[in-house]
């Protein structure tokens, strides 16, 4: 059988309310016996004090003991009195209808209050012994006496006699046995009518835990499904209300990344379209007789070719990026004899395009990194051509590094045109290329600073793009290195 997550919080509820009210039950009877022996002991106690100072009065009118040695029942009329002259007993016997002198209340027949006085006698003179100097038995139930605590009955420093009492560990009285057990059924009822109010309550306080619960549950099987615009009302601050929050943000996500998937294809399509058009007009104008087989139409096509091959590996390459296929070669590297290597091979090609190539990197400059060479060559060679690209004739590319603290700063900056700021943080998405003088006509597919992102990423490093002091673009590219 299933259980759904409101009963099992139902069950914890009410098995955590079992153990507290149990442990309470247990300690609330323990405390009250304890309590009670303690009150007791202190009746006790105040009825020895005046049994003491009583006997010592006697002792002194009668000049011995021998008053109470063969009278037990003035013995034991002393110690009653000595215990119903407590300031507790009186209060508690004028409640129950008595007086401290046992003389019956209108109420209380003659019978009753004898009944009372041999209950009260009979629960605590046993417990009481007389002895003299000599530690003696003179009046009381004489037993062990190693068990009873002998205090000194004392007049002027001098001791008369010991008054024995035999300490109370427990409760064995009838009346308070019976006294203490039934306050102990009042306390478990008390306990049981606690448990079952707090399961009554614990059920709507589940399900109002368990509804956000619910809620995202639902939301989750649409997510799944592919309804990537499900959100889920954000209404607490605490863990649930994180979670919606923690949901909300992975479903427009989602939603996102099946936006950009949709968009990718349609741009993989157009480029991959463009080309093959081309290719394909071209071919069956010559196989039509309509243009002839020229050495220049044959190269313009062998260019076609070269744009959708370099478009087809720029996209393998990201695809075993993206899967962690990517091959990586690393070994400690120069980093500045790699970029001084590249701007020397491009050099020509900048001048050719009129385009000035200022360089502040030092050859042999001793920035050492654990690198893969190639993919870093093919960062700067990408990087360079894309200046190379979009850079104005007339127009300049500074390229400069610089080390400290383990770290490399490499800069390209070139001069206009430049890029509009809001289209700065897309620039390494794949295939996103501005509207502006930087679009497709001057060829590629927006996919070679994606490429670059990769590679710096996979050492570690950092790519930014900014607004060139120079009216173009500066990227910024941040790595360790030794």
């Amino acid at each position: 059988m299933r259980f759904g997550i409101t009963y099992k919080l139902l069950l914890s509820f009410f098995i955590a309310t079992v153990v507290a009210v149990g442990a309470m039950l247990v300690l609330m009877k323990w405390s009250f016996e304890r309590g009670f022996l303690q009150y007791i002991n202190t009746v006790e106690q105040e009825a020895q004090d005046i049994l003491i100072d009583t006997l010592a009065e006697e002792y002194r009118a009668q000049g011995n003991w021998e008053f109470l040695r063969d009278n037990p029942k003035r013995w034991s009329e002393m110690v009653f009195a000595s215990f119903m002259t407590t300031p507790t007993v009186k209060g508690r016997m004028e409640r129950e209808g008595m007086d401290t002198e046992l003389r019956p209340t209108p109420d209380m027949s003659p019978e009753g209050a004898e009944k009372q006085m041999r209950r009260y006698r009979f629960r605590y003179e046993p417990r009481q012994i007389l002895l003299d100097e000599e530690h003696q038995p003179v009046v009381g139930y004489a037993r062990n006496l190693s068990s009873f605590i002998q205090i000194p009955i004392k007049d002027d420093g001098q001791i008369l006699g010991y008054l024995g009492i035999f300490p109370v560990t427990g409760l064995y009285d009838m009346h308070d046995l019976r006294f203490t057990r039934e306050q102990g059924h009042a306390f478990s009822i008390i306990a049981l009518m606690v448990i079952v109010i707090l399961t009554l309550v614990s059920l709507p306080l589940a399900r109002n835990l368990v509804k956000p619960i619910q809620s995202i549950t639902g939301a989750t099987r649409e997510l799944a499904s592919g309804k990537y615009n499900v959100r889920i009302p954000e209404q607490s601050n605490d863990e649930l209300g994180q979670l919606a929050m923690d949901f909300n943000t992975l479903a427009k996500t989602l939603e996102n990344n099946e936006s950009a998937r949709r968009q990718w294809i349609a741009d993989i399509s157009h480029e991959l379209r463009t080309p093959l058009a081309i290719l394909r007009g071209e071919i069956e104008a010559i196989q039509d007789g309509i243009r002839e087989p020229t050495p220049e139409r044959i190269n313009s096509l062998h260019n076609q070719v070269m744009n959708l091959g370099r478009l087809v590996n720029d996209l393998y390459e990201l695809s075993l990026s993206d899967i962690g296929a990517l091959s990586y070669h690393k070994t400690r590297v120069n980093l500045a004899d790699l970029l001084h290597e590249s701007v020397l091979s491009m050099q020509q090609e900048f001048a050719d395009a009129g385009i000035r190539l200022e360089t502040d990197v030092e050859p042999g400059g001793r920035i050492w990194m654990f690198a893969d060479g190639e993919r870093l060559r093919q960062l700067f060679t990408n990087l360079l051509t894309n200046s190379l690209r979009y850079t104005d004739p007339g127009g300049v590319l500074k390229v400069s590094m610089k080390g400290k603290a383990g770290r490399a700063a490499i800069d390209f900056m070139d001069s206009a045109p430049g890029v509009a700021p809001a289209d700065l943080p897309r620039l390494f998405e794949r295939l996103y290329r501005i509207d502006t003088s930087r679009n497709r006509q001057f060829g590629g597919a927006g996919l070679g600073l994606s490429i670059c992102r990769n590679i710096v990423d996979a050492h570690d490093g950092k790519i930014t793009a900014q607004d060139s002091p120079l009216g173009g673009l500066w990227i910024n590219i941040d790595m360790p290195v030794e």
